[in-house]
């Protein structure tokens, strides 16, 4: 894995209730913005403990690489193996068309709104 700056903050994280959510910062995830995610997601769920649903906030993403889109995948793949599921929560137009083709769509739930999450989280229990 590369070398991440430790001074990179990627996302605001929080957690209650089984649900974690990571509202990512930035309008861009390519490799080192990846890693890092990642990185701080994987902690804050080892940290949390009863974690049942990872959500990523995407609100802000604009643009993601295909080492962003590796770092979906990594996320998704060792949570899953874990018994966690992976939400990808607001997403852009863009973002979602580029998460949408590339298949990401069959990994992760989508949803935009917070009724559509409440929803996904209540039926994934």
């Amino acid at each position: 894995m590369a070398d991440v700056p430790p001074q990179l903050h990627v996302a605001e994280i929080s957690s209650g209730q089984g649900v974690l959510t990571a509202r990512v910062l930035g309008s861009a995830i390519e490799q080192h913005r990846g890693h890092a995610l990642v990185n701080a997601v994987r902690n804050a769920v080892d940290e949390a403990g009863d974690v049942r649903h990872v959500v990523l906030d995407l609100e802000d993403v604009t643009f993601v690489n295909s080492s962003g889109l590796a770092a979906f995948i990594e996320m998704h793949n060792e949570f899953k193996e874990r018994g966690i599921h992976s939400v990808a929560y607001r997403p852009g137009k863009d973002l979602l068309g580029i998460l949408s083709s590339v298949r990401l769509s069959e990994l992760y739930t989508i949803v935009q709104s917070a009724a559509e999450l409440e929803q996904a989280l209540s039926g994934q229990s």
